[in-house]
Protein backbone atom coordinates (compact mmCIF):
# COMPACT_ATOMS: atom_id res chain seq x y z
CA UNK A 1 0.00 0.00 0.00
CA UNK A 2 1.31 3.22 -1.02
CA UNK A 3 2.25 5.85 1.81
CA UNK A 4 0.19 8.33 0.66
CA UNK A 5 -3.01 6.41 1.03
CA UNK A 6 -1.59 5.47 5.04
CA UNK A 7 -1.83 9.62 5.41
CA UNK A 8 -4.31 12.36 6.08
CA UNK A 9 -4.53 15.21 3.97
CA UNK A 10 -2.78 17.27 6.31
CA UNK A 11 0.12 14.79 6.64
CA UNK A 12 0.76 14.38 3.25
CA UNK A 13 0.81 18.75 3.15
CA UNK A 14 3.08 18.48 5.90
CA UNK A 15 5.25 16.04 4.33
CA UNK A 16 5.13 17.85 1.16
CA UNK A 17 6.33 21.25 2.56
CA UNK A 18 9.29 19.66 4.85
CA UNK A 19 10.70 17.64 1.77
CA UNK A 20 10.36 20.85 -0.26
CA UNK A 21 12.13 23.10 2.65
CA UNK A 22 14.69 20.30 2.73
CA UNK A 23 15.46 20.67 -1.04
CA UNK A 24 15.31 24.40 -0.65
CA UNK A 25 17.77 24.25 2.11
CA UNK A 26 19.78 21.98 0.00
CA UNK A 27 19.79 24.22 -2.82
CA UNK A 28 20.69 27.40 -0.33
CA UNK A 29 23.55 25.94 1.16
CA UNK A 30 24.83 24.73 -2.70
CA UNK A 31 24.60 28.32 -3.94
CA UNK A 32 26.28 29.77 -1.05
CA UNK A 33 29.10 27.13 -1.14
CA UNK A 34 29.90 27.36 -4.50
CA UNK A 35 29.02 31.10 -5.62
CA UNK A 36 30.41 32.61 -1.60
CA UNK A 37 32.39 29.34 -0.17
CA UNK A 38 34.22 28.35 -2.83
CA UNK A 39 35.74 31.65 -4.66
CA UNK A 40 36.42 32.90 -0.55
CA UNK A 41 38.55 30.23 -0.25
CA UNK A 42 40.18 30.52 -2.88
CA UNK A 43 41.10 33.96 -2.17
CA UNK A 44 42.09 33.44 1.33
CA UNK A 45 44.37 30.36 -0.10
CA UNK A 46 45.97 32.35 -2.78
CA UNK A 47 46.38 35.51 0.13
CA UNK A 48 48.02 32.79 2.12
CA UNK A 49 50.04 31.43 -0.70
CA UNK A 50 51.20 34.74 -1.21
CA UNK A 51 52.40 35.54 2.36
CA UNK A 52 53.79 32.22 2.72
CA UNK A 53 56.08 32.93 -0.67
CA UNK A 54 57.22 36.35 0.52
CA UNK A 55 57.81 34.92 4.33
CA UNK A 56 60.24 32.36 2.64
CA UNK A 57 61.99 35.30 0.57
CA UNK A 58 62.60 37.50 3.27
CA UNK A 59 63.76 34.87 5.71
CA UNK A 60 66.16 33.71 3.08
CA UNK A 61 67.47 37.59 2.25
CA UNK A 62 67.68 38.16 6.29
CA UNK A 63 71.17 38.15 7.91
CA UNK A 64 71.37 34.99 9.94
CA UNK A 65 71.53 36.87 13.21
CA UNK A 66 67.89 38.38 12.43
CA UNK A 67 65.86 35.61 11.01
CA UNK A 68 65.00 33.89 14.92
CA UNK A 69 63.13 37.52 15.95
CA UNK A 70 61.43 36.98 12.35
CA UNK A 71 60.47 33.68 12.57
CA UNK A 72 58.85 34.70 16.14
CA UNK A 73 57.02 37.67 15.01
CA UNK A 74 55.71 35.23 11.36
CA UNK A 75 54.47 33.03 14.39
CA UNK A 76 53.00 35.74 16.67
CA UNK A 77 51.34 37.83 13.52
CA UNK A 78 50.00 34.99 11.30
CA UNK A 79 50.39 31.69 13.18
CA UNK A 80 53.15 30.83 10.46
CA UNK A 81 55.91 28.90 11.00
CA UNK A 82 59.26 28.11 8.79
CA UNK A 83 60.75 25.00 8.87
CA UNK A 84 63.73 23.38 6.71
CA UNK A 85 61.61 19.50 6.15
CA UNK A 86 57.72 18.73 6.36
CA UNK A 87 56.32 17.46 9.59
CA UNK A 88 56.98 13.87 9.66
CA UNK A 89 53.50 13.00 11.32
CA UNK A 90 50.89 15.21 9.54
CA UNK A 91 47.69 15.24 10.70
CA UNK A 92 44.97 13.10 9.35
CA UNK A 93 42.42 14.81 6.89
CA UNK A 94 39.78 17.44 8.23
CA UNK A 95 36.94 19.38 6.69
CA UNK A 96 39.93 21.29 5.55
CA UNK A 97 41.28 19.49 3.21
CA UNK A 98 39.34 21.19 0.05
CA UNK A 99 40.86 24.74 1.52
CA UNK A 100 44.61 22.57 1.65
CA UNK A 101 44.01 21.73 -1.82
CA UNK A 102 43.61 25.25 -3.00
CA UNK A 103 46.61 26.15 -1.38
CA UNK A 104 48.73 23.74 -3.00
CA UNK A 105 47.37 24.60 -6.11
CA UNK A 106 48.70 28.72 -5.38
CA UNK A 107 51.91 27.41 -4.26
CA UNK A 108 52.43 24.72 -7.08
CA UNK A 109 54.37 25.04 -10.38
CA UNK A 110 55.43 28.28 -9.04
CA UNK A 111 52.47 30.18 -10.19
CA UNK A 112 51.93 32.60 -7.47
CA UNK A 113 55.73 33.26 -8.23
CA UNK A 114 56.12 33.53 -11.66
CA UNK A 115 52.86 35.65 -11.76
CA UNK A 116 54.91 38.23 -9.85
CA UNK A 117 58.36 37.98 -11.43
CA UNK A 118 57.20 37.65 -14.65
CA UNK A 119 56.08 41.29 -15.40
CA UNK A 120 58.99 42.18 -13.10
CA UNK A 121 61.19 40.20 -15.34
CA UNK A 122 59.60 41.77 -18.86
CA UNK A 123 60.45 45.18 -17.53
CA UNK A 124 64.20 44.09 -16.90
CA UNK A 125 64.42 43.66 -20.53
CA UNK A 126 62.70 46.22 -21.87
CA UNK A 127 64.99 48.44 -19.92
CA UNK A 128 67.89 46.59 -21.11
CA UNK A 129 66.58 47.07 -24.76
CA UNK A 130 65.90 50.95 -24.16
CA UNK A 131 69.10 50.99 -22.60
CA UNK A 132 70.76 49.10 -25.80
CA UNK A 133 69.40 51.63 -28.24
CA UNK A 134 66.93 49.27 -29.09
CA UNK A 135 62.79 50.16 -28.94
CA UNK A 136 61.24 47.56 -26.59
CA UNK A 137 57.93 45.87 -27.04
CA UNK A 138 55.25 47.49 -24.71
CA UNK A 139 53.83 46.16 -21.36
CA UNK A 140 51.27 44.90 -20.43
CA UNK A 141 49.45 47.76 -18.69
CA UNK A 142 47.39 44.30 -16.13
CA UNK A 143 47.38 42.79 -13.23
CA UNK A 144 47.95 44.40 -9.73
CA UNK A 145 48.00 48.20 -9.16
CA UNK A 146 51.63 48.10 -8.39
CA UNK A 147 52.56 45.84 -10.91
CA UNK A 148 50.08 48.22 -13.64
CA UNK A 149 51.82 51.08 -12.48
CA UNK A 150 55.68 49.70 -13.50
CA UNK A 151 54.13 48.99 -17.18
CA UNK A 152 53.44 53.06 -17.14
CA UNK A 153 57.28 52.40 -18.59
CA UNK A 154 55.52 52.46 -21.87
CA UNK A 155 54.80 56.23 -21.46
CA UNK A 156 58.80 56.91 -20.36
CA UNK A 157 59.84 54.51 -23.77
CA UNK A 158 57.18 56.58 -25.93
CA UNK A 159 58.53 59.52 -24.91
CA UNK A 160 62.47 58.38 -25.76
CA UNK A 161 61.20 57.46 -29.04
CA UNK A 162 59.46 60.95 -29.74
CA UNK A 163 62.83 62.65 -28.75
CA UNK A 164 64.82 60.15 -30.93
CA UNK A 165 62.79 61.19 -33.99
CA UNK A 166 62.60 64.70 -33.17
CA UNK A 167 66.53 64.99 -32.81
CA UNK A 168 67.04 62.44 -35.95
CA UNK A 169 64.59 65.09 -37.70
CA UNK A 170 66.66 68.27 -36.74
CA UNK A 171 69.92 66.89 -37.30
CA UNK A 172 68.52 66.05 -41.19
CA UNK A 173 66.72 69.53 -41.72
CA UNK A 174 69.40 71.24 -40.69
CA UNK A 175 72.08 69.56 -42.72
CA UNK A 176 69.54 69.97 -45.61
CA UNK A 177 68.64 73.76 -45.35
CA UNK A 178 71.91 74.79 -44.64
CA UNK A 179 72.85 73.48 -47.75
CA UNK A 180 71.16 76.25 -49.62
CA UNK A 181 72.70 79.43 -48.06
CA UNK A 182 76.20 77.80 -48.09
CA UNK A 183 76.04 76.86 -51.90
CA UNK A 184 75.15 80.42 -52.22
CA UNK A 185 78.12 81.93 -50.12
CA UNK A 186 80.15 79.64 -52.22
CA UNK A 187 79.03 81.64 -55.05
CA UNK A 188 79.36 85.15 -53.68
CA UNK A 189 82.32 84.57 -52.64
CA UNK A 190 83.91 83.76 -55.74
CA UNK A 191 82.50 86.27 -57.49
CA UNK A 192 83.50 88.90 -54.67
CA UNK A 193 87.04 87.57 -55.36
CA UNK A 194 86.86 88.46 -58.72
CA UNK A 195 84.58 91.95 -58.56
CA UNK A 196 83.49 93.36 -55.12
CA UNK A 197 80.29 94.34 -55.30
CA UNK A 198 77.44 95.85 -52.53
CA UNK A 199 74.51 93.78 -53.71
CA UNK A 200 76.84 90.82 -53.39
CA UNK A 201 78.39 91.81 -50.00
CA UNK A 202 74.44 92.22 -48.58
CA UNK A 203 73.52 89.02 -50.05
CA UNK A 204 76.19 87.11 -48.30
CA UNK A 205 75.59 88.78 -44.78
CA UNK A 206 71.83 88.10 -45.38
CA UNK A 207 72.66 84.51 -46.47
CA UNK A 208 74.67 84.63 -42.61
CA UNK A 209 72.15 86.11 -40.90
CA UNK A 210 69.48 83.36 -41.97
CA UNK A 211 71.84 80.35 -41.25
CA UNK A 212 72.22 82.24 -37.82
CA UNK A 213 68.60 82.31 -37.01
CA UNK A 214 68.22 78.82 -38.12
CA UNK A 215 71.06 77.47 -35.81
CA UNK A 216 69.46 79.56 -33.19
CA UNK A 217 65.83 77.44 -34.00
CA UNK A 218 67.54 74.14 -33.61
CA UNK A 219 69.43 74.95 -30.83
CA UNK A 220 66.34 76.19 -28.67
CA UNK A 221 64.35 72.62 -30.06
CA UNK A 222 67.31 71.05 -29.15
CA UNK A 223 67.98 71.90 -25.53
CA UNK A 224 64.53 71.90 -24.57
CA UNK A 225 63.33 74.80 -22.31
CA UNK A 226 63.46 75.02 -18.31
CA UNK A 227 61.68 76.51 -16.32
CA UNK A 228 61.21 80.78 -16.05
CA UNK A 229 59.45 82.13 -13.01
CA UNK A 230 56.50 83.84 -13.77
CA UNK A 231 55.87 87.75 -13.45
CA UNK A 232 52.92 89.96 -13.58
CA UNK A 233 52.69 91.59 -17.23
CA UNK A 234 50.22 93.42 -19.12
CA UNK A 235 49.80 91.15 -22.45
CA UNK A 236 49.50 94.34 -24.76
CA UNK A 237 53.37 95.66 -23.42
CA UNK A 238 54.71 91.68 -25.02
CA UNK A 239 53.58 92.33 -28.39
CA UNK A 240 56.56 93.19 -30.32
CA UNK A 241 55.47 93.77 -34.24
CA UNK A 242 58.34 92.58 -36.58
CA UNK A 243 60.52 95.88 -37.86
CA UNK A 244 58.49 97.09 -40.32
CA UNK A 245 54.95 95.67 -39.61
CA UNK A 246 53.20 97.58 -36.99
CA UNK A 247 50.79 99.27 -38.83
CA UNK A 248 49.98 95.44 -40.05
CA UNK A 249 48.99 94.52 -36.02
CA UNK A 250 45.96 95.26 -34.58
CA UNK A 251 45.89 94.19 -30.32
CA UNK A 252 42.47 94.02 -28.87
CA UNK A 253 43.94 92.58 -25.70
CA UNK A 254 45.31 95.97 -24.13
CA UNK A 255 43.58 95.78 -20.29
CA UNK A 256 44.49 91.82 -19.43
CA UNK A 257 46.86 91.59 -17.03
CA UNK A 258 48.70 87.96 -16.34
CA UNK A 259 51.20 86.42 -14.44
CA UNK A 260 53.11 84.15 -17.17
CA UNK A 261 56.52 83.37 -17.58
CA UNK A 262 56.95 86.31 -19.44
CA UNK A 263 60.29 85.10 -21.75
CA UNK A 264 58.13 82.08 -23.17
CA UNK A 265 54.98 83.80 -23.81
CA UNK A 266 57.20 86.92 -25.73
CA UNK A 267 58.79 84.25 -27.94
CA UNK A 268 55.26 82.28 -28.80
CA UNK A 269 53.88 85.88 -30.02
CA UNK A 270 56.97 86.49 -31.84
CA UNK A 271 56.80 83.38 -33.84
CA UNK A 272 52.79 83.69 -34.47
CA UNK A 273 52.66 86.81 -35.04
CA UNK A 274 55.55 86.33 -37.75
CA UNK A 275 54.30 83.75 -39.50
CA UNK A 276 50.80 85.90 -39.88
CA UNK A 277 52.10 88.25 -41.38
CA UNK A 278 54.29 86.16 -43.62
CA UNK A 279 51.48 84.23 -44.74
CA UNK A 280 48.50 86.62 -44.29
CA UNK A 281 48.81 88.38 -47.65
CA UNK A 282 48.91 91.52 -46.60
CA UNK A 283 46.10 91.77 -45.07
CA UNK A 284 46.00 92.93 -41.02
CA UNK A 285 46.79 90.50 -38.29
CA UNK A 286 44.74 90.72 -35.34
CA UNK A 287 46.09 90.02 -31.83
CA UNK A 288 42.67 89.67 -29.05
CA UNK A 289 42.40 88.09 -25.81
CA UNK A 290 39.78 86.69 -23.61
CA UNK A 291 39.64 85.48 -20.24
CA UNK A 292 36.69 83.49 -18.63
CA UNK A 293 36.53 80.10 -16.94
CA UNK A 294 40.04 80.59 -15.04
CA UNK A 295 41.45 80.57 -18.97
CA UNK A 296 43.23 83.22 -20.54
CA UNK A 297 42.96 82.30 -24.80
CA UNK A 298 44.83 84.44 -26.97
CA UNK A 299 44.75 84.19 -29.99
CA UNK A 300 46.72 85.60 -33.34
CA UNK A 301 43.91 86.08 -36.69
CA UNK A 302 44.98 86.61 -40.09
CA UNK A 303 43.59 86.64 -43.58
CA UNK A 304 45.84 84.43 -45.76
CA UNK A 305 45.20 81.10 -47.04
CA UNK A 306 44.82 79.24 -43.75
CA UNK A 307 46.08 75.29 -43.29
CA UNK A 308 44.15 72.41 -44.65
CA UNK A 309 42.37 70.53 -42.00
CA UNK A 310 44.73 67.27 -42.63
CA UNK A 311 47.71 69.29 -42.40
CA UNK A 312 47.05 71.67 -39.47
CA UNK A 313 48.63 68.84 -37.03
CA UNK A 314 51.37 67.95 -38.97
CA UNK A 315 52.35 71.79 -39.17
CA UNK A 316 53.44 71.46 -35.94
CA UNK A 317 56.26 68.80 -36.78
CA UNK A 318 59.90 70.40 -36.93
CA UNK A 319 61.08 71.62 -40.83
CA UNK A 320 57.62 71.02 -41.89
CA UNK A 321 56.10 73.38 -44.71
CA UNK A 322 53.03 74.03 -46.15
CA UNK A 323 55.73 76.02 -49.10
CA UNK A 324 57.17 73.57 -51.15
CA UNK A 325 60.26 75.39 -52.27
CA UNK A 326 61.91 75.29 -48.88
CA UNK A 327 62.90 78.91 -49.30
CA UNK A 328 63.86 80.44 -46.22
CA UNK A 329 62.39 83.85 -47.66
CA UNK A 330 58.89 82.69 -48.67
CA UNK A 331 58.27 79.61 -46.29
CA UNK A 332 60.41 80.40 -43.59
CA UNK A 333 63.17 77.81 -41.65
CA UNK A 334 59.86 75.26 -40.47
CA UNK A 335 60.77 75.34 -36.98
CA UNK A 336 58.40 78.73 -35.98
CA UNK A 337 55.33 76.72 -34.92
CA UNK A 338 57.21 73.49 -33.71
CA UNK A 339 58.71 76.17 -31.51
CA UNK A 340 55.57 77.20 -30.22
CA UNK A 341 54.35 74.14 -29.61
CA UNK A 342 56.91 72.41 -27.60
CA UNK A 343 57.69 75.65 -25.76
CA UNK A 344 53.78 75.82 -24.83
CA UNK A 345 53.72 72.65 -24.03
CA UNK A 346 57.06 73.41 -20.79
CA UNK A 347 54.62 75.77 -19.60
CA UNK A 348 51.43 73.39 -19.20
CA UNK A 349 49.78 75.76 -22.71
CA UNK A 350 47.59 74.73 -25.46
CA UNK A 351 48.18 75.48 -28.84
CA UNK A 352 45.24 74.92 -31.57
CA UNK A 353 44.66 75.88 -34.71
CA UNK A 354 41.12 76.75 -36.30
CA UNK A 355 39.71 78.15 -39.35
CA UNK A 356 38.93 81.75 -39.22
CA UNK A 357 35.47 82.63 -40.48
CA UNK A 358 35.52 84.34 -43.23
CA UNK A 359 39.04 83.08 -44.01
CA UNK A 360 42.07 82.82 -42.75
CA UNK A 361 43.93 81.17 -40.16
CA UNK A 362 43.20 81.77 -35.97
CA UNK A 363 46.05 80.57 -33.68
CA UNK A 364 44.73 80.41 -30.04
CA UNK A 365 47.09 80.03 -27.01
CA UNK A 366 45.29 78.18 -24.12
CA UNK A 367 46.43 79.95 -20.53
CA UNK A 368 45.58 78.01 -17.54
CA UNK A 369 45.35 81.22 -14.81
CA UNK A 370 46.26 80.93 -11.08
CA UNK A 371 43.92 80.30 -8.81
CA UNK A 372 43.11 82.71 -5.62
CA UNK A 373 45.89 81.62 -2.77
CA UNK A 374 47.60 79.34 -4.93
CA UNK A 375 51.47 79.32 -5.11
CA UNK A 376 52.98 80.35 -8.40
Amino acid sequence: MRLSSRLSLTQLNALLLVVFFIIFELLVASAITYFLMLPMARRSAADLAGLMTLSAQTWSELPPVTRPAFEIELAHSHALALRAEPPHNPGPPSWREPYLRFLVASLSASGLARRTTRPLQRLQQAVTSLGRGQTPERLPETGPREIAALSRFNEMTKQVEDLLAARTVLLAGVSHDLRTPLARLRLAVEMLVKEPSAELAAQVEGDIEAMDRLIGDVMTLARGFGHEAARRVVLADLVRSPPGAAEHVQIEAAAITLEVPTGALRRILANLLENALRYGGGQPVTLQAETGDGLCRIGVLDRGPGIPAAEQEAVFRPFYRLEASRNVGTGGSGLGLAIVRQLAAAQGWEVSLQDRPGGGLAVWLQIALPQPGALI
